[in-house]
Order: structure tokens, then sequence, then C-alpha cells
């Protein structure tokens, strides 16, 4: 079996920002919505869209606007992961099954629109759309990788105890 670090040698995380951080066609927006049971909400410049740790988050799928992904290190500090724009999508695997996010999301400095979608809603449109369905999970996966690579990190360089938002990650 690889190490974390032999994989990322392989391949590294940061080459997938096009898969971890993919941007919908306005033509998969529109099936997005079709799937969507709540109305889009506009989010002020800086407003919280969801923190670290908040469990029945829905996926938010940018519809106008920018808005910036968040984790804490080993020291509940926050630090930027990165800036979504228009047609781009927040969420991780952890959403799909009622855990603590690894990562948090607010709105960016002009706010934002978005459309959530619940679990059972996501769970519908990645089973509706192959190639949707493909896109996303591929995002989840690669970004909850990062996160446990990111957490394993911080663990071994610091002696401070790690965030209960990286508890998923912990090896028994």
């Amino acid at each position: 079996m690889r190490t974390p670090e032999q994989i990322e040698a392989l391949v590294p995380i940061s080459d997938r920002s096009a898969q971890r951080f993919p941007r919908l066609r306005e033509t998969q927006l529109d099936l997005v919505r079709r799937f969507a049971n709540a109305e889009a909400r506009r989010f002020s410049p800086g407003e919280k869209i969801y923190d670290v740790g908040d469990r029945g988050v829905p996926a938010w799928f940018l519809l106008e606007g920018t808005a910036d992904l968040f984790g804490r290190d080993g020291l509940e500090q926050e630090i930027a992961l990165q800036e979504l724009d228009t047609g781009h999508f927040t969420g991780e695997l952890h959403q799909l099954g009622d855990r603590p996010t690894l990562a948090g999301a607010r709105a960016g400095a002009d706010g934002c629109v978005a459309l959530p979608l619940d679990a059972s809603r996501l769970r519908a449109l990645i089973v509706g759309s192959a190639e949707l369905g493909e896109l996303i999970m591929r995002a989840f996966i690669l970004n909850g990788a990062a996160a446990c690579w990111s957490a394993a990190s911080v663990r071994s360089c610091s002696a401070a105890p790690v965030p209960p938002s990286f508890s998923a990650c912990r090896r028994s």
C-alpha cells in the first residue's frame, strides 16, 4: 500500500485543482437548479456560509460572485484554502453522511448568490446525472484527501491537539 506521501509524489494534489474545484457551465447549473428544493440565497460580503465542523450543511453552487473556503490549523487559526467563483461549488464527502465538515466557507468581497442542495437532493443529482455525479464525487474525494493529508502534516508538525474537525482523518 502506498503512503499519502508516495501518492502525492506521483500526482500532486496541487496539479488537480481543476478536478478539486471544477467550474460548472451554465447548462450544468441549470440541471442543478432542477434538483434544488430551495431558493438561491444572497450572502453579504464576508458573511459565513458555513463553518468548520458544522453538520447538515448543504452543498452550495455559486450562481454569482465569489466565496472563500477556509480551514483551521492545529492551533485553531483560520487558513485560506481556495477562492471559488461563479460555477464552482462547495462540499465534501462528509456532507453526504451528515458528518462534520472539514472546511468552512464565507462570501467573497462582493458577496455571492448560491443555491443549496441538501444531502438527499445532492445524492439524487449524483445518481441522476452521470456527468455531474462523476465530477462532483471526484471533487469531494480529492478535497477530502487533501484535507486529511493537510491534517496529518499539521499533527506531525505541531504539538497542539488536532482540531475536532479533523477527527474523521485520524487513523485507528
